[in-house]
């Protein structure tokens, strides 16, 4: 397993970067701006806010819309506009594999041919069964995106179980996977022993049931690491 792995990734707002909060840069290597939990979409501001956000930080960036569909705090409309407004400052894009048609339609008019992919799929209430997940994959696979998400909420061990078990079988396919809530605290320090590539984490206010702090996250991994490696 390679040591860098699993990238620790810090979700955050609009206020943490206007706030300069420095805790980013000592346990995240990626950050993912989060635009539907922004004060404003004005253009000015979300352009300024990402360019600050890459001089302050010096991490590549995440852009993510999200869907309330998936998580979203509110429905933006035109999404793809926005996506290509940011085009210049990040360096992945998150779009819901549900809307595999604004993914398609990113990758063919972004004049930033360097921009990675990521297609997600969130489940806020349970985890599929095994062969409904792999359905998911062929569908990311299909679009094809360069990174896949899955999350889903765990329920009970054995939803982390199945977990853990879909992200060793695609570990080779630039995976990343997440049991949310309670029950799923393990995957998101130890998924990436099965293969997956990212992990995300809060600096204060959490994007998603049972998220850990970034602080969190590097303890909990380097311990583990220092454990098994």
């Amino acid at each position: 397993m390679p040591e860098k792995l699993p990238f620790i990734i810090a979700s955050i707002r609009d206020v943490d970067v206007i706030g300069e909060n420095k805790e980013i840069i000592s346990f995240a290597d990626i950050i993912e701006l989060r635009v539907d939990l922004f004060v404003t979409l004005q253009e000015d501001y979300l352009k300024n806010t990402f360019e600050k956000a890459v001089f302050l930080f010096n991490k590549p960036i995440i852009g993510t819309i999200r869907d309330p569909s998936e998580g979203g705090n509110r429905l933006i409309e035109d999404r793809l506009s926005y996506y290509l407004l940011i085009e210049n400052y990040i360096t992945y894009v998150d779009i819901e594999l549900s809307h595999s048609d604004l993914i398609k339609t990113f990758k063919s008019k972004t004049s930033n041919s360097a921009i990675k992919t990521i297609g997600s799929y969130h489940n806020f209430e349970s985890t599929p069964e095994i062969e409904d997940i792999e359905k998911i994959i062929d569908l990311a696979r299909g679009i094809p995106v360069d990174i896949i998400k899955i999350a889903t909420m765990c329920n009970s061990s054995k939803d982390l179980l199945k977990l853990f078990e879909i992200t060793d079988r695609y570990k080779d396919n630039n995976i990343i996977t997440i049991s949310m809530g309670k029950a799923g605290f393990l995957s998101r320090i130890s998924a990436w022993l099965f293969g997956s590539i990212m992990t995300y984490g809060h600096i204060g206010n959490s994007t998603a049931p049972g998220q850990l702090s970034v602080k969190e996250l590097n303890h909990h991994i380097s311990w583990l690491k220092k454990m098994i490696i």
